[in-house]
């Protein structure tokens, strides 16, 4: 275990090259985290920003010299490789010309009454119509295929398709629906 017995930032603060160097090869394994997600370029620069910040804050008058040093090390390390990451994370500049991707909240909203009032209209047909209907453009099934399985034509099909159809329109503007 890295400096086992030793948890005085005192040592630290001394210079000690055991403390030095167990302090720094744990900072360099927090830093070298994949979760902080730090390019492998920038790691060793947070290393030294994090182990020059640890001996600034333990030099500082006030400071508890008898505090166990390695939960101190560890958290301060931590908060430092987030601050560098919100420091260096990709950024894209926001065009001011540029239109906005996000929909129009009215036309969104028109755009879902219409679709009640098409599944209002479709609710309305026989169960047939909607079972045609749906195997149809729901299910992708072509005419042919579903006269097969129906035992009829595809013609006979078509031509109760296209009524079903006008059926459920018809319904939809009695709704007051749009065409």
């Amino acid at each position: 275990m890295m400096g086992e017995g030793v948890t005085s930032p005192r040592r630290l603060l001394a210079g000690d090259p055991v403390v030095t160097r167990d302090v720094y090869a744990r900072v360099r394994r927090i830093v070298g985290s994949r979760a902080y997600g730090l390019p492998s370029d920038l790691r060793e620069d947070v290393v030294q920003e994090i182990t020059i910040e640890l001996w600034r804050t333990i030099g500082k008058p006030g400071f508890d010299l008898d505090r166990e040093l390695w939960g101190f090390v560890e958290v301060m390390a931590v908060r430092r490789c987030i601050d560098a990451f919100r420091r260096h994370r990709p950024m894209s500049e926001l065009n001011p010309e540029q239109p906005g991707t996000a929909d129009d909240p009215l036309q969104t909203a028109l755009s879902e009454e219409r679709r009640q009032q098409v599944r209002r209209a479709v609710a309305g047909l026989s169960e047939d119509c909607r079972t045609l209907i749906r195997d149809r453009v729901e299910g992708g099934r072509s005419f042919k295929t579903i006269a097969d399985t129906r035992g009829s034509t595809e013609g006979a099909l078509r031509v109760r398709f296209h009524r079903c159809v006008a059926k459920a329109r018809e319904i939809f503007l009695s709704s007051g629906g749009t065409a």
